[in-house]
């Protein structure tokens, strides 16, 4: 090689030339001297090309040649690389590109369809084992919350959709497996894809505790996984248990003389006809004293 070196990366590009980029010089306790040089081998003529300088020098990193370029990534020495960077022949250029999501080095990069994944290494200088294993995929990405997943409005995007697109979420959980990551699912462990709301307080239908009232609290005075707006005795009206002669009186005091609404409301809607008036008092009455059928309101 034109410049001797260890910690280096190589790559086929183009099946002529054979790249090998960065690396250092030095061994052990001895000051290393970290090399930007990039040089181009070509077997056929078994000669040694000078390259444009990487942008970053550094060892440690990885590489491979796609569609004609050549691709590097991570590193260490200073610090830890995060880098991902293009070189392209025919302009002659470098380009930096997104970001790892975890900066490593010691790293192996192989190719898988359209995406290269990055595997292993060290996220520390020297060794701090990793075992990360994470895909770049080339094209474009618009990527709002930078965790290498495409935000889902963009139909160019040829990156991996994002489950969660406005909070960073490498790991993309998703417990309760309905396509919305567990970081911005508001019911994470029940199976809810449309996040449904009905009673619009903020707590998805799937898992909340009292849909037919607001109640973003989710109060459960007694643990039975009803809301207390939901948990009540059909046909208590003052809300003291059993259903008796009382309750008749408090609703006929509530309908006709300006007493206190019963709390909720739908537990004298007795007849269930979303309605609250003289028939469901002659409901409880014929339940109570003359074997009428049972109370029907909603629960």
């Amino acid at each position: 090689m034109i410049t001797p070196r260890h910690h280096h990366a190589s790559a086929v590009v183009d099946d002529t030339l054979i790249y090998v980029v960065g690396g250092r010089q030095g061994f052990l306790c001895d000051p290393y001297i970290m090399i930007s040089a990039v040089e181009a081998y070509a077997p056929a003529s078994d000669t040694w090309y000078t390259i444009t300088d990487m942008p970053n020098p550094r060892g440690g990193l990885s590489a491979t040649g796609i569609d004609g370029k050549l691709y590097i990534f991570g590193g260490e020495i200073p610090g830890i690389f995060e880098e991902v960077e293009e070189y392209d022949p025919d302009l002659d250029s470098w380009t930096e590109l997104t970001t790892m999501l975890t900066p490593r080095h010691g790293t192996a990069a192989a190719i898988v369809g359209d995406t290269v994944y990055i595997i292993g290494g060290s996220y520390c200088e020297g060794m701090c084992t990793d075992n990360s294993n994470q895909g770049f995929v080339l094209g474009e990405c618009t990527d709002t919350d930078f965790d290498g997943y495409g935000d889902t409005d963009d139909p160019a995007n040829s990156c991996p959709s994002d489950n969660c697109p406005d909070i960073y979420n490498p790991d993309q959980l998703d417990t309760d497996e309905d396509g919305v990551g567990d970081i911005c699912d508001k019911c994470p462990f029940d199976y809810n894809p449309g996040g449904e709301d009905t009673d619009a307080d903020g707590i998805q239908d799937a898992c909340d505790n009292c849909l037919e009232h607001y109640n973003p609290s989710q109060e459960d005075s007694n643990g039975n996984d009803v809301g207390d707006l939901c948990d009540y005795l059909c046909g208590d009206a003052d809300g003291l248990q059993p259903v008796n002669i009382l309750d008749i009186v408090y609703l006929i005091n509530f309908k006709y003389k300006s007493g206190p609404a019963p709390d909720p409301l739908e537990s004298v809607d007795v007849n269930h006809d979303l309605l609250v008036n003289i028939l469901d008092i002659v409901y409880l009455i014929n339940y109570k004293y003359k074997s009428g059928p049972e109370l029907e309101c909603i629960v």
